[in-house]
């Protein structure tokens, strides 16, 4: 599992890879969408994420 948290009122040009839902796209105006952070699941020994502007706060849970 893995959690991601907007550290900048807004957070753009998202891209992921190794994430069961991909955040491809994904546009994050903190507040507008109802939702303070999203969770995810990891599918690869790898995830990258990157962003276009803004930063994102990325928690990574390693308990099975």
């Amino acid at each position: 599992m893995i959690s991601f948290l907007p550290l900048d009122p807004v957070v753009r040009g998202i891209s992921s890879t190794g994430l069961k839902w991909p955040l491809d796209t994904m546009y994050w105006e903190r507040g507008k969408q109802g939702v303070s952070g999203i969770s995810n699941c990891v599918t690869a020994s790898e995830v990258r994420v990157s962003v276009d502007e803004g930063r994102l706060l990325m928690i990574r849970n390693f308990l099975e």
